[in-house]
């Protein structure tokens, strides 16, 4: 992604090619817009490099200035004891987490491409966050049984499982792959 930094230093070539472009033609009325559009660009250019707000990429700025709005989850929270592992059982009502999938390379499959979304459940559950995105169970173990489960063996918490369901936000129609249930083995 292009930073701001690299985009204000285009703009700014840019505005002085448009500048000698203006000279040589002798169009001298606009020999003033030009000059004052390169002021511009490059007292923005210069706050950029002195702030760390030039490293910021056009979609952290959109963060930044529009937030996500949270989103509340219904959930019902189930803990029993499973061959001796305490196991805690998030289930998930409308609307459900999303998840960010991609299909792998046999067109068999569908791995988790982005955890942020997973981590933002996570945090609403208050359980810890993942470090990494892994691969449909089903994908290491050859299991039919394993399909739609992700599985975290080294989860800060325990044993992390969640199970993928197809999910329709009945406001909109909306069909997605969502969050079924979390599992938590301790």
């Amino acid at each position: 992604m292009i930073s701001l930094t690299t985009a204000a230093s285009v703009l700014l070539i840019l505005a002085a090619v448009w500048l000698i472009i203006l000279i040589i033609k002798r169009q001298h009325e606009y020999v003033f817009r030009a000059m004052m559009i390169m002021l511009i660009l490059l007292l923005g250019l210069i706050f950029l490099r002195q702030h760390e707000a030039g490293k910021l990429t056009w979609p952290e700025i959109k963060l930044k200035i529009l937030p996500e709005k949270p989103v509340l989850y219904n959930y019902t929270e189930t803990k029993a004891y499973v061959a001796g592992r305490k196991e805690t059982q998030y289930i998930f009502l409308e609307p459900q987490p999303r998840l960010s999938l991609k299909l792998d390379s046999t067109g068999a499959y569908f791995h988790i491409s982005d955890i942020k979304p997973i981590n933002g459940m996570l945090k609403h559950l208050n359980l810890p966050e993942i470090e990494e995105a892994v691969p449909e169970l089903a994908s290491i173990t050859g299991s039919k049984r394993h399909i739609n489960m992700y599985k975290w063996e080294n989860y800060a918490a325990g044993t992390l499982i969640i199970h993928r369901t197809l999910c329709q936000n009945s406001r909109t129609l909306e069909i997605y792959q969502g969050v079924a249930v979390v599992r938590l083995l301790n």
